[in-house]
């Protein structure tokens, strides 16, 4: 999982260090790979999303999501 793993800081981003995580979204590429799902979309933190899929061609996308909002207050 290059965009969620240590290789994510080539990227720019951080990488979540969560093995539950990993094993979590692994488990959903395996139930989308034997056709039981066709996608999830994990929530991992309030900042970043993690969605599974897979394509019209078949084959399995990875997305990682990064919402960072900015508020002023006058």
């Amino acid at each position: 999982m290059q965009l969620f793993g240590e290789n994510a800081t080539e990227m720019g981003l951080s990488p979540i260090p969560k093995e539950e995580i990993h094993n979590l979204m692994n488990r959903v590429v395996e139930l989308i790979s034997n056709q039981f799902i066709r996608g999830c979309t994990i929530e991992i933190n309030s900042v970043t999303k993690a969605k599974i899929s897979v394509s019209s061609k078949g084959k399995i996308n990875i997305e990682r999501a990064q919402a960072i909002k900015y508020k002023l207050e006058a």
